[in-house]
């Protein structure tokens, strides 16, 4: 049976993360499963650390600093997990909590794509918000903007969200950890792309496997923030940093990668005028 390493990077966010790892343990699972949970407490204030310790005593907790954000927590707690012996490591975001069955239906996705294409593919979860219902996090197509709705079967895809991602050994050993070019954001969408390269395939499940409400609209696209404001948490690692977005650019979309930047800077410099282009367009 299956060897697990689960791994999240977590900051202030005590409830959210405690939260998300009682519904990882409340998994039914068959005896014979190991799972072993590698969480980066990121310089948390919060007695985050302490009450994992309290609670979940198996969890390995490593300590970070408070700079190391997502993509460097995930990749201090791949690099940890990867010294052991997995088969799967399973991305989970603390703000997501696994629906019942979640776990075994990846695994036995996984199971099913590899028997039909001879490989072991990277599958993503959907979520859905727990007040509506709607999708919000999952996988989709480079050049789409929305996310591919989950139906009975699994459906190709070439850039994902990390909420929720089951990564076999085979994929790691070929694609190696996240880029050590992004710091907060992108990482998760720059992986799988890099995957389908090298010939790792790459599906969302059927069905949803979370529940996680929607991102808040990023300060920098709010026209009720100052520009100054705006132009400074664009430039900071939880905002869209213009070199590391231009980095991805650059491997994935190197045609528009121009243009691309240009309307990065025309979002925050006129985020009314984006607000109402795309309203616009949502109702034609």
């Amino acid at each position: 049976m299956p060897k697990i390493a689960t791994l999240l990077t977590v900051h202030n966010r005590r409830p959210l993360t405690l939260a998300c790892l009682s519904a990882l343990f409340s998994q039914d699972l068959p005896e014979e499963f190991e799972i072993q949970v590698y969480l980066v407490d990121d310089g948390s204030s919060d007695g985050t650390a302490d009450e994992i310790h309290r609670r979940f005593p198996a969890v390995i907790v490593i300590h970070g600093d408070g700079t190391l954000y997502w993509c460097g927590g995930m990749r201090r707690a791949w690099s940890e997990a990867s010294k052991g012996q997995f088969d799967y490591y399973l991305w989970l975001n603390d703000d997501t909590m696994l629906l019942p069955g979640a776990i075994v239906a990846l695994l036995d996705t996984a199971s099913a794509i590899r028997l039909e294409c001879g490989q072991y593919p990277i599958v993503v979860g959907s979520t859905r918000d727990p007040d509506t219902g709607a999708l919000t996090f999952g996988g989709r197509w480079l050049h789409q903007s929305a996310l591919i709705e989950p139906s009975n079967v699994p459906q190709a895809c070439d850039e994902i969200n990390g909420n929720i991602v089951l990564v076999p050994q085979a994929a790691f050993e070929k694609v190696g950890n996240l880029s050590p070019e992004y710091t907060h954001a992108i990482g998760d969408n720059d992986y799988s792309l890099r995957a389908t390269r090298m010939d790792v395939p790459v599906y969302v499940g059927p069905g949803y496997y979370g529940l996680c409400k929607p991102t808040e609209q990023a300060l920098w696209t709010r026209p009720d923030i100052p520009l100054t404001q705006r132009w400074r948490v664009l430039h900071s690692p939880k905002g869209m940093p213009p070199s590391e977005y231009s980095a991805y650019l650059r491997l994935h979309l190197p045609r528009k990668r121009l243009w691309c930047l240009l309307k990065l800077y025309a979002r925050v410099a006129f985020p009314l005028l984006w607000s109402w282009k795309n309203n616009r367009r949502l109702r034609s």
